[in-house]
């Protein structure tokens, strides 16, 4: 059951669900699963769907959406050019240092863009990572990421802030466990880069 619970300043229903998430929208909307919550992120149609696959990019496009939004408002937030690092003056290049990147265990990093002749599949710096392997890493990690925030009722029947009641890196590492088997025994697409490669 997914029930908007709260938008533009007002209490619209008691919270009932076993979750609790609230969007950069200002509106929280109450789930009882994690399937939901990510329904709640991605959109209703989320629900729909019938395989994976759809589900897998569904996340991944809203992931996108979610990341470019977010570098798009700390670069507007930037006032100083000093902040922008260069490389070395010999190599003309910048040392580009990455904020936020799309990332799934068995694939590694996902571009926001195939398009440019140029597609970046490395890693720079050390980014916050929104992950889309699963409805639970996705979520997890927006959680972590303060994209989104999670709450989860407790047995008194108060809602708790999900990163406070757990350790969302090991419920991340929890939840990863089937997909880093999956890309140890497979063959993966070879453009991808992974974390440390």
């Amino acid at each position: 059951m997914i029930n908007l619970v709260f938008d533009d300043g007002k209490e619209l229903k008691e919270k009932e669900g076993k979750y609790l998430i609230g969007l950069l929208d200002g509106t929280i909307h109450e789930a009882d699963s994690f399937r939901e919550l990510a329904a709640v992120v991605c959109g209703l149609e989320y629900q729909d769907c019938e395989c994976a696959e759809t589900e897998l990019h569904m996340r991944v496009k809203t992931a996108k959406r979610i990341g470019l939004a977010t570098m798009a408002a700390e670069e507007m937030n930037m006032t100083d050019y000093d902040q922008l690092e260069t490389g070395d003056e010999d190599d003309g290049e910048e040392n580009l240092k990455e904020s936020i990147i799309i990332y799934d265990e068995r694939i590694g990093k996902i571009p926001y863009s195939y398009t440019d002749a140029n597609v970046d599949y490395d890693i720079h710096g050390t980014p916050e990572l929104i992950r889309v392997e699963c409805d639970k890493t996705f979520i997890y990690s927006l959680e972590k990421d303060r994209l989104v925030a999670v709450f989860v009722r407790d047995e008194d029947g108060e809602y708790k802030r999900i990163s406070a009641v757990m350790n969302l890196d090991d419920e991340i590492e929890k939840e990863l466990i089937p997909f880093k088997a999956a890309a140890e025994s497979e063959e993966r697409v070879p453009l991808h880069k992974k974390w440390g490669e």
